[in-house]
């Protein structure tokens, strides 16, 4: 329940009632990636990056490799400046391209941190050719790391 309510707060942009709500749901089950992937989200869009990406870290631990928490990974890096890391993290998610399927919107926002715009947009229309329910994260006012996509006059 509480991560549930975590994730309202987030897209309503009340960013600290959010990490509470997400701090509550973790107390109960601290081993939910799905909490700590959500958890990651709040911190970033209020500039807490290194707290952001440790919670994306855990997630992706803890859920054996999610495709989707490995793409924030790559975006989050690529929004601190961390290229380095940005770059192998983006790469890990190409090569994992070729074996199993990607979805559209974490994808694009992969390529949006790394500075890859153009291949961002060609994920989102894929995603829009799949119906994805989770171009919702890409079109949401409350992550700043959709401002790229948003900001483009595309």
């Amino acid at each position: 329940m509480h991560a549930a309510v975590g994730v309202t707060l987030y897209l309503d942009r009340r960013h600290g009632e959010s990490l509470s709500e997400f701090k509550e749901a973790l107390k109960l089950n601290p081993t939910d990636w799905w909490t700590h992937w959500h958890a990651g989200m709040p911190d970033q869009a209020i500039g807490n990056l290194d707290r952001a990406l440790a919670s994306y870290h855990r997630a992706y631990d803890l859920s054996g490799g999610n495709v989707a928490v490995l793409a924030l990974l790559a975006m989050a890096y690529g929004q601190t400046g961390r290229t380095e890391e940005a770059e192998r993290y983006y790469g890990e998610l190409m090569e994992r391209s070729f074996r199993e399927h990607l979805p559209a919107a974490p994808t694009a926002l992969a390529c949006a941190g790394t500075g890859r715009l153009a291949e961002a947009f060609d994920w989102l229309n894929r995603g829009l050719e799949e119906r994805s329910p989770l171009l919702l994260w890409t079109s949401c006012r409350c992550s700043t790391a959709c401002a790229p996509i948003r900001a483009s006059s595309r």
